[in-house]
């Protein structure tokens, strides 16, 4: 289902506040799916006395088919929405639409399997495991420049100070020896600013 042309004026002016790529495109889902149960357009709820209890009920409905992070985020979407055309929506804290939920679903990798992939990865591999291991979200590391790793003159540890693109926090991480090493065979090959 595609947005209403009412409903896609309102979201870009929306979107147009938001500074991240990813959040905006997590907004629009949320508020595609939003309109999809809804049935109409979100903009029919803007200043409505009843926005707050039509969000409810759909956070409660997607508690039926999903985990607790897709629903927090789904529903977060047409929060914020309402939220920025002056709605007052306040959903009840008893629901929890707002807790995240540690995923079972992770597995943290132990240092012999880093040493296993490390074994048999061709360099620009053992680049991306050295990337990683420095403690980056992988939205951070895809966009790291040959600029934000090119101090291979300094003794090693090196220390490295990144912003994240999603806080714009800083990471304070460092570059080893070994990683040093990587990098002066890898660096020289690269032909673009981007490391990846």
């Amino acid at each position: 289902m595609e947005l209403s042309a009412i409903s896609m004026d309102k979201v870009e002016d929306f979107l147009e506040t938001i500074p991240s790529k990813h959040t905006r495109k997590n907004y629009v889902n949320g508020i595609k799916k939003f309109e999809q149960w809804y049935g109409d357009s979100i903009t029919k709820l803007i200043k409505n006395p009843e926005a707050t209890k039509t969000v409810e009920k759909f956070y409660v409905s997607l508690k039926q088919k999903h985990p607790q992070n897709t629903c927090r985020n789904l529903t977060n979407a047409p929060i914020q929405f309402l939220k920025y055309f002056d709605t007052d929506v306040k959903p009840r804290r008893a629901l929890g639409i707002y807790r995240t939920e540690k995923s079972t679903d992770d597995h943290k990798l132990t240092i012999e399997e880093i040493q296993r992939m490390a074994s048999v990865a061709d360099l620009k591999e053992q680049i991306m495991l050295g990337v990683l291991l420095l403690g980056l979200r992988i939205g951070d590391a895809i966009t790291l420049n040959v600029i934000d790793l090119n101090k291979l003159e300094q003794e090693v540890p090196i220390e490295l100070k990144l912003r994240a693109t999603k806080e714009g926090t800083i990471y304070e991480t460092f570059i080893s020896h070994e990683f040093k090493e990587l990098l002066k065979l890898y660096l020289p090959a690269v032909t673009s600013k981007w490391l990846f």
